[in-house]
């Protein structure tokens, strides 16, 4: 085969190889895992009428097709059952609900946490121009389950105790935000796209040719 030939398959298989990639295109977790866990969100009912639920704001770093999630989890009280879900913002708070991520499995990465993971069947596409929500939920009773949260930036916390995913919502300002990360499948620019369809068509049009002479 003619060396240029060769040469621009391997491009476009290295950028068809990473529009397929599945990327973390949101992190709070720290590196390690095992360094997280300053502080805890304790989430599920209180014993007093009280059945409280998180939300963290995130914005993804590229344009992705939402494929799983983790979360730090908390094994002083009950674990590892929050459910999580990812959702729209909707004036500066949590909106309607995009999906609703399965647990798959849990890997304990200190003494007194797990990291949790999670994937979705319905996954929604999560635009890098957009601002989400991931909001915590669980049906255990007191002491209910931990999200371990750290020192960060000051960002944005959504907070309700009537239990629901969806509000109605508090907003407030923190230090300590809960400790997740987001993957999806990348999607491509629209140069990219371009580039990746021109190129497979010229590497045809090189074929064909090659084969007629």
């Amino acid at each position: 085969m003619n060396f240029k030939l060769l040469v621009l398959g391997l491009v476009l298989f290295g950028c068809a190889s990473r529009v397929s990639a599945d990327t973390i295109i949101f992190s709070d977790l720290p590196t390690p895992a095992s360094k997280g866990g300053i502080f805890n969100y304790v989430l599920g009912a209180d014993g007093y009428g009280q059945d409280f639920v998180d939300g963290a704001a995130f914005t993804p770093s590229s344009s992705a097709l939402l494929t799983s999630a983790e979360a730090l989890l908390g094994t002083d009280g009950f674990c590892c059952a929050l459910n999580l879900y990812i959702e729209s913002s909707q004036m500066g708070e949590p909106g309607a609900v995009l999906a609703d991520l399965t647990q798959t499995s849990t890997s304990r990465v200190s003494p007194l946490y797990v990291l949790a993971s999670y994937s979705c069947s319905l996954c929604p596409m999560l635009s890098a121009d957009n601002t989400y929500w991931l909001v915590g939920t669980t049906a255990e009773l007191y002491p209910g389950q931990e999200w371990g949260a750290s020192p960060d930036p000051p960002g944005t916390l959504a907070y309700n105790t009537s239990g629901s995913a969806t509000g109605p919502w508090n907003i407030a300002t923190d230090t300590y935000l809960p400790e997740f990360s987001v993957s999806g499948t990348v999607v491509p620019e629209s140069a990219s796209v371009s580039l990746i369809v021109g190129g497979v068509l010229l590497l045809g049009l090189k074929l064909r040719h090659t084969r007629r002479t």
